[in-house]
């Protein structure tokens, strides 16, 4: 038997297996190329300049962040700051400047890096690098930092040595790379050329920073020794983004107004996206922005702002609009009347608003006069407001907290969705709990059947029409003794109200009389038409009322 070929095939299947273990190795070994963790500026992080000598400013810079110094900061104006001057101790420098030494620390005990390449012309993706000496670009060449569609990766750089950016040389961001994902640790001095000069990231360097005239720097400088800047900008972080009313809002309107604030400045311009249509504007001086889109059908939205300030940084933010016009239903269980011989009555009804919700039931004042042996009690019954809330099959319920009088006052629920529709029912609630003195049940004993009292047998005044100088006898004639009601009332664009009602209690049987003048149960009559109802009463049944016209002159 040939043995010739089995070391040949025996070296393939050693390979193919030793191949596939890799492989399986490698599926489940963690990542060869680490994500970098990010760089903690601490109190730092809010600082454009951080110096740990002087900061001195020659022209029209503006500087968007903090500048901190120990002692001195000049050149303000003509330099714009958006931000505070935090100078010398009992300021907020003490710490960031604490802050920004211990994260040059930390950075430059980062160990495990990528050996720095030439930057001109580099592109760089994100990880740590280290450079050895000192490292810089040329005047008008390119380095790019492409995060690869990544928005939070991360790029550290360790140089050994200062580090310079010639004029005209530019950093450039791609593939969602952030500028305040970008840190440079330098051990030595830092300078960018003149215009149109281009940095990017946080630099912390242990000696001078200094920044040529008209480059534009969309990051931090900390240096150890003094800071200068000549005619720059600074973007210390994306500019921010707010929209009134949080993450989500309803509306209940079809034309909302969508605003918020920004500090972009008034040159920024703000695009907002909703409902297919794209908006834009310029923030006022207070940093205030809105728009008003075309009319919305209801439903909700997504609603999208942008704005990208001098350096390219975008600030962005988002929020769920609804738009709902619909106001909610509800209703009251006795509308359009309800009779009540509780003084504390239920008041209740259904409404399709969302469990949870507050009803908010409110109930008419009320001043009620009772003539009681001759003499007349006058009771002022103030407007009373509950809350009731919806219960997950739609109902709700409430009662008084203070017990009703005699006679009949409005009632009104209303109900407020979450975007901002308001719907109202109403019914007239008549109390009638007129007790005569009927004697208490005997426990155990049979129930009886109460039959209504008689009613008046007729009811007359002396005139039909009232003035203040012409008060009206009303009389009437009771066949036995019993609690008797008054009630004015009259019509109101079409709906009788009650204008007040007196109780007669104890009167005795036979002949009757009181006498009705333009102050009838606390309030003066106006001049119109009103209608007189008399009834009696025995407990909490009542007699068919007897109705008589006067009119007011």
């Amino acid at each position: 038997m040939s043995s010739g070929p089995e070391p040949a095939l025996r070296t393939r299947w050693r390979a193919a297996l030793l191949g596939g273990l890799m492989a399986c190795a490698l599926a489940f070994a963690p990542s060869a190329i680490a994500s970098t963790p990010t760089v903690n500026l601490g109190h730092a992080a809010g600082y454009a300049i951080i110096s740990g000598a002087s900061v001195a400013n020659t022209g029209n810079s503006t500087i968007h962040g903090d500048i901190g110094a120990p002692a001195t900061a000049s050149g303000f104006p003509p330099g714009v700051l958006d931000g505070a001057m935090q100078i010398g101790p009992g300021t907020g420098y003490t710490v960031a400047h604490n802050d920004f030494l211990t994260a040059f620390n930390e950075v430059k005990d980062r160990t495990g890096g990528t050996a720095l390449p030439a930057l001109a012309g580099a592109t760089l993706t994100p990880g740590l690098y280290t450079a050895a000496a000192a490292a810089g670009m040329a005047a008008n060449t390119v380095l790019t930092l492409d995060a690869g569609g990544n928005p939070d990766a991360v790029f550290v750089i360790q140089v050994n040595g200062a580090l310079s950016v010639g004029a005209g040389a530019k950093v450039l961001l791609a593939g969602g790379a952030q500028a305040s994902n970008v840190f440079w640790q330098v051990t030595g001095g830092f300078s960018v050329g003149a215009a149109p000069a281009v940095f990017v990231g946080t630099v912390m360097a242990s000696a001078a920073g200094g920044i040529g005239a008209g480059a534009l720097v969309n990051g931090r400088v900390f240096a150890e020794a003094a800071v200068t800047t000549n005619d720059n900008d600074f973007y210390s972080a994306p500019p921010t983004m707010t929209l009134t009313g949080g993450a989500a809002k309803a509306v209940a309107s079809s034309s909302p107004t969508i605003g918020g604030t920004s500090n972009v400045g008034p040159s920024g311009v703000v695009t907002v996206t909703v409902g297919g249509q794209t908006l834009t504007t310029n923030p006022s001086l207070d940093g205030s922005w809105s728009v008003t889109p075309a009319p919305l059908a209801n439903g909700t939205y997504p609603v999208l702002v942008a704005t990208t300030d001098g350096a390219g940084n975008v600030g962005r933010a988002s929020q769920q609009l609804t738009i709902d016009t619909v106001p909610p239903l509800i209703s009251l269980g006795g509308a359009p009347a309800v009779l009540s011989h509780s003084a504390t009555p239920v008041i209740s009804g259904m409404t399709d608003a969302a469990p949870g919700t507050i009803v908010t039931v409110q109930i008419e004042a009320q001043t009620l006069t009772a003539v009681v042996n001759g003499t007349t009690i006058v009771q002022s019954v103030g407007a009373q407001t509950l809350f009731a809330v919806v219960q997950a099959n739609g109902t709700w319920n409430v009662s008084p907290g203070v017990a009703l009088g005699e006679g009949v006052r409005t009632v009104t629920a209303s109900v407020t969705d979450p975007a901002g529709n308001i719907s109202t029912a109403t019914e007239q609630l008549d109390v009638q709990t007129i007790n005569p003195g009927a004697p208490s049940p005997t426990p155990g004993a049979p129930a009886t059947t109460s039959t209504a009292p008689p009613a008046p047998t007729r009811v007359s005044v002396d005139s039909h029409t009232l003035t203040a100088k012409h008060p009206i006898k009303v009389r009437f004639t009771l066949a036995k003794p019993a609690t008797v009601q008054l009630k004015l009332s009259n019509k109101v664009r079409g709906k009788t109200k009650t204008v007040g009602t007196v109780i007669l209690k104890n009167r005795k049987a036979g002949k009757n009389s009181y006498t009705l003048t333009l102050r009838f149960a606390g309030r003066t009559l106006s001049k119109g038409s009103y209608q007189l109802t008399v009834r009696t009463a025995r407990g909490k049944l009542h007699s068919k009322p007897l109705t008589q016209k006067i009119s007011v002159r």
